[in-house]
């Protein structure tokens, strides 16, 4: 079922049951003493009716936050690995020659943009900083394919190793990213550690050293 739908069910019970509540009182105050206590029955019903629903949004909400949080987690774990890969040492063995670099990971937090799973964080500075996050992975990745297509173009292997260490070190890319996922890893933990399984915590609070780029 879509968003959509749930979104009209919801309404439409919410709807249903404010319209029996205000019959319900109308009847405790116009009925004989016979039947009162009938609409008062009716009211508490109807009330808990209502909280139940507001209840069942929260848990659903909460569920997606956790969801949400978790696999950002988990990607951004991933991207830390990466970023130590061997393949952005600047004097590695691909250093003169053409090759495939690893890519950074942004799936998850572009997947939370799109169905907009960010708004259940309630946290402006965290989903500012996602959103400065993906473009500056997007943008990486984007140089990464530019230096991989010269790599495989270029015949000079000292002209490819120079492109090499200006991708890894002159430009200041990685050292940059490297602090990004720091800051943003402790930044999810500290405001957000609630929602994170137990196996990931040491994981966001972990610091991992860059490799040489010296």
């Amino acid at each position: 079922m879509s968003t959509l739908f749930y979104r009209f069910v919801t309404i439409f019970s919410i709807v249903a049951l404010l319209v029996a509540f205000g019959i319900s009182v109308a009847g405790a105050v116009v009925s004989n003493s016979t039947n009162r206590y009938q609409p008062a029955a009716e009211i508490f019903a109807y009330s808990a009716a209502i909280i139940g629903i507001f209840a069942e949004r929260l848990a659903r909400q909460s569920e997606a936050r956790q969801q949400t949080i978790s696999s950002i987690a988990a990607e951004l774990k991933a991207n830390e690995a990466i970023l130590l890969d061997k393949a952005f040492a600047v004097d590695g063995a691909n250093a003169g020659r053409p090759y495939v670099y690893p890519r950074l990971r942004i799936s998850a937090v572009e997947d939370a943009f799109a169905n907009t799973r960010v708004s259940f964080l309630n946290d402006a500075d965290l989903v500012d900083r996602l959103r400065e996050w993906r473009d500056k992975v997007s943008d990486f990745n984007r140089r990464l394919d530019i230096t991989e297509l010269r790599g495989f173009t270029v015949a000079d292997a000292t002209e490819r190793g120079d492109m090499h260490r200006r991708l890894v070190q002159q430009s200041g890319w990685l050292a940059e990213l490297r602090s990004d996922l720091s800051q943003l890893k402790h930044q999810l933990c500290d405001r957000h550690e609630r929602y994170l399984p137990k196996q990931h915590d040491h994981v966001v609070l972990e610091v991992a050293e860059a490799p040489e780029t010296a």
